[in-house]
């Protein structure tokens, strides 16, 4: 006998073992010559499950012969120890060995489920399979559909290694293994509930139109499981859409059949079988029209009957041509409408049921005849009390198709006015509205708005219409009222967008929550709160009065607004205000007392002077006020010098604490005089202990001393008085504290610790500066995502503590809160919201509202609803459709791309 080389490559099966011997060994993964030797070496052979005496026996003497040379049948072989000849050999062994390697099913391509069952079935070797057929292999059950396939394919390859992939078939296969993948990917859920199954059918289908791809295309829409299931999808998306464009299907069915010729395949079947319809290049589901379904009619009168009543014709008149009553022709209709099914012209039922439109209107926008219409007339009745005017409004009607609303535009907007990008309802509110937004920016008195408007009728070709005239000045209160003008002395106004606002900051900054029975002037927040009132663009307090009165609920009762600019907290009394001041200043002369009060309440000081002082003659003579109050008696005195242990106090807190120490006694006893004899330097509202210099010095030694400080601990009236609130922001801008959480302050000396200084701030706005373009809009979020980084970025400190540094370079930024975020302008013009969505459009021609929703949000951290990005746009020259739902450029751009 021919003695064999062998090496510690081969596989074991080539030394002979019993059948169970080897299928134990291959379970335990020991697959080659060489892993055995070494496991032998290292392992207990009886440990192998299966592994029977017997077996570990057979396993050791082959091993011992192979290692003595006293094999009969084998030698074992170093490779590296062979001649040239022998290594000639070797080398064309070793590729023999790749391809065996290649055979052996290896573990790691599988999930342990699948080889567990092919160990069940010991299949170890894909050479095992290579006499199966597609059917047997899969019937095999080891694996789920997509492992099946992998390992179908895989079979298909180690054959097709020892060329025995001879079949046209199996070569098809491998040959177009990437198409069929994918095919199998998105139809397999779709072709049977079995999984397997349905990759053998869709392999079929493959192989038995393998010469041309198109017949198989076909082949597999039509069948049936595959038709069902595209039927569906489309039928699904036309139940929700209404309409669509073949585009529009062709995106919705599986990448592997989106092919224009397959797509009109798809189509033509569906239309041939009644499933969908083409009107006016747009695709729709079938429904049969009720004329059709009238036509199927057997009595012929009953048919004549309701065709009459649908022409258009009443009751009287259809009850006379038949010698029948109005009841009965109403009966005969109702009973032939309620028997019919669904009807194509049912898909105007919520227009029709929810808008006036009259009989012209709907058969000139849809092109129906006019039994269409008392075809809906008819099922829907005549109720009108809750419909809608047909105006633009309806174009954001999600109920209605878009195919619908671009039939509606010529009616919506005959009542219109085209100016530019502007279609403006032809009514005296719209054209106002539009006239003093365009016109009136500047303040504007009346009855040159008046003309302006007038002016403007003409221009535009509607002045011989009397119902949009402005014939008298009756209109002034009408306008007054309106939520665009900010109304202002002597009958005159400027537009200002109230909407368009976020009013958080001004509500935050003036605690309005803190006045108690007091009446002022809105003059008061006017010199109070002068960045703010810049940073809201309030130009005086007869503006700011307008607005507050327009912005705070009505169900506000509590703040009364009373004759511009005054307004009134609770249940003021002026004398008490009068009174406490005086204590607090007096002796004091008139002019000064005046002056004092304007700036305490707002009220200007002549006002003070003509009419607030005239129950207090009896406290003046030559020129000055002279009032004295008790002191405090001493119990008292020495109590409330023992209570009063902090620097500063809200007056109103002082109160509080004499009123529980002292129930029964008068609170007029706590007044500026009692208070400064307790020490303390009185202001309005506030006290501090007379050991500070002034306000000024104790609020920045409070805001300075710590390294850490959340002035939302601090008492209301405290942390809103003017004072106060001036110190903060001076400190701000000088940086010597910075806000790193809402409230929250860091101490400059704090943050040099970490090596940032004032210069490192300072240095981070003007790296900012040289990043964004002069006239950029950016926020923080949208700096980091354009790959924007400066050292202080590894400070530790989140968003705001960033928007806090940037927010007080004036010279470089503009600034203007929205919701959580800032945002910033590269420039010192007051920002709108309006002005940024310009930007975004001028560098393309249009966006898609919810693109652009999406880009607020996740790129510049801007969360406003849709509606009112539409209102924002509603100040610019961008156009938005309703329709489509996109922002165009400008209304141009809207009018070429929809051509």
């Amino acid at each position: 006998m021919e003695m064999k080389f062998i090496t510690k490559d081969d596989f074991i099966d080539v030394l002979e073992l019993s059948t169970r011997t080897n299928n134990c060994l291959r379970r335990a993964e020991v697959h080659t010559i060489g892993s055995l030797i070494e496991y032998a070496k290292n392992n207990d052979l009886s440990m192998i499950y299966g592994m029977g005496r017997l077996s570990v026996e057979e396993v050791e003497r082959v091993l011992k012969e192979l290692e003595t040379g006293d094999n009969s049948k084998f030698i074992l072989i170093d490779k590296g120890t062979l001649d040239i000849k022998e290594k000639t050999k070797c080398r064309s062994e070793k590729d023999e060995n790749i391809r065996k390697e290649n055979l052996l099913i290896s573990a790691g391509d599988f999930d342990d489920e699948m080889k567990e069952k092919l160990c069940e079935k010991n299949i170890f070797l894909y050479t095992q399979l290579w006499d199966k057929s597609i059917s047997e292999i899969y019937s095999l059950g080891i694996a789920k559909y997509k492992s099946m396939w992998d390992f179908f394919y895989k079979t298909l390859e180690s054959r097709d290694l020892y060329d025995k992939a001879t079949s046209e078939e199996a070569k098809f296969l491998l040959k177009n293994y990437k198409i069929l993948n994918r095919i199998i990917e998105e139809l397999v859920p779709y072709v049977n509930r079995n999984k397997n199954v349905a990759v053998l059918q869709l392999l079929h289908i493959f192989i038995t139109n393998r010469y041309d791809e198109k017949t198989f295309l076909k082949s597999l829409i039509e069948y049936e499981p595959i038709k069902m299931f595209l039927n569906g999808k489309i039928i699904f998306f036309l139940k929700r859409n209404h309409y669509a464009s073949k585009s529009e299907i062709f995106e919705i069915i599986p990448a592997c059949l989106q092919k224009t010729e397959i797509m009109e395949d798809i189509l033509k079947n569906m239309e041939k079988g009644k499933i969908i319809c083409f009107e006016k290049g747009k695709i729709c589901l079938y429904l049969p029209s009720f004329s059709e379904i009238l036509d199927k009619i057997p009595k012929q009168r009953t048919k004549e009957i309701v065709r009459s009543r649908f022409s258009g014709k009443t009751l009287e008149d259809v009850a006379k041509e038949f010698d029948l009553t109005r009841e009965r022709v109403r009966q005969i209709v109702s009973k032939v409408i309620s028997g019919f099914p669904d009807v194509k012209e049912n898909k105007y039922i919520y227009l029709y049921e929810n808008y006036h439109i009259n009989e012209d209107e709907f058969c000139e926008a849809f092109s129906e005849p006019v039994e269409t219409y008392m075809y809906l007339k008819t099922i829907c009745g005549v109720k009108n009390g809750d419909k809608k005017e047909l105006d633009e409004e309806i174009l954001f009607d999600e109920n209605i198709p878009q195919q619908m609303k671009k039939m509606l535009e010529p009616v919506i907007y005959k009542d219109y006015v085209r100016i530019g990008a502007t279609a403006i309802r032809k009514n005296r509110p719209e054209l106002v509205k539009y006239v003093v937004k365009k016109y009136c920016k500047e303040q504007t008195r009346f009855d040159k708005f008046r003309e302006i408007y007038m002016n403007f009728l003409k221009e535009n070709g509607i002045d011989n219409e009397t119902a949009l005239w402005i014939e008298d000045r009756a209109y002034i209160n009408q306008l007054s009222e309106c939520n665009y003008v900010l109304w202002n002395q002597g009958k005159s106004f400027r537009y200002y967008d109230i909407a368009g606002q976020d009013y958080e900051d001004l509500f935050d900054t003036l605690d309005l929550e803190q006045y108690e029975d007091v009446e002022l002037s809105t003059l008061k927040f006017i010199n109070d709160y002068p960045k703010l009132m810049g940073r809201y663009d309030i130009h005086d307090e007869y503006e700011f009065h307008n607005l507050l009165k327009k912005i705070i609920p009505k169900e506000n009762t509590y703040i009364k607004f009373g004759r511009m600019p005054t307004m009134e907290f609770g249940n003021p009394n002026t004398d008490n205000q009068v009174l406490e001041m005086l204590l607090q200043y007096a002796p004091i002369s008139v002019k000064d007392f005046a002056k004092m009060y304007e700036k305490q309440y707002g009220v200007k000081a002549e006002t003070v002077i003509g009419s607030y002082m005239k129950n207090f003659d009896d406290y003046f003579y030559d020129g000055i006020y002279t009032l004295s109050a008790d002191n405090l008696p001493h119990e008292e005195f020495e109590k409330m010098k023992e209570l009063l242990t902090q620097d500063c106090y809200a007056i109103l807190e002082v109160k509080q604490i004499y009123k529980s120490q002292f129930p029964y006694k008068s609170i007029s006893a706590i007044n500026p005089y009692t208070l400064k004899t307790l020490g303390f330097k009185v202001y309005t509202g506030y006290i501090i202990k007379n050991t500070y210099d002034s306000a000024l010095s104790y609020f920045k030694h409070m805001l300075t001393k710590d390294d850490i400080i959340d002035i939302g601990n601090l008492n209301r009236h405290i942390r809103n008085c003017v004072t106060f609130i001036s110190t903060l922001y001076d400190i701000c801008a000088k940086y010597e504290i910075i806000e790193f959480e809402p409230h929250k302050y860091i101490n400059i000396r704090k943050l040099e610790e970490k090596g940032i200084t004032k210069d490192t701030l300072k240095d981070y706005c003007n790296a900012v500066a040289e990043k964004v373009k002069p006239g950029e809009f950016f926020t923080v979020t949208s700096l980091r995502k354009d790959g924007f980084t400066h050292k202080i970025d590894d400070a530790g400190f989140g968003y705001w503590f960033y928007v806090s540094i940037l927010a007080e370079d004036y010279e470089h930024f503009s600034c203007r809160r929205m919701g959580k975020t800032r945002l910033f302008y590269r420039g010192r013009e007051k920002i709108r919201m309006s002005d940024m969505l310009s930007v975004l459009l001028s560098v393309r021609k249009y966006i898609s509202l919810e693109e652009l929703h999406r880009l607020l949000a996740d790129y510049y951290n801007i969360h406003v609803n849709m509606y009112k990005i539409i209102e924002f746009m509603k100040e610019t020259d961008l156009h938005y459709d309703p329709i489509d739902k996109r922002v165009y450029r400008d209304y141009e751009t809207y009018e070429k791309m929809k051509k």
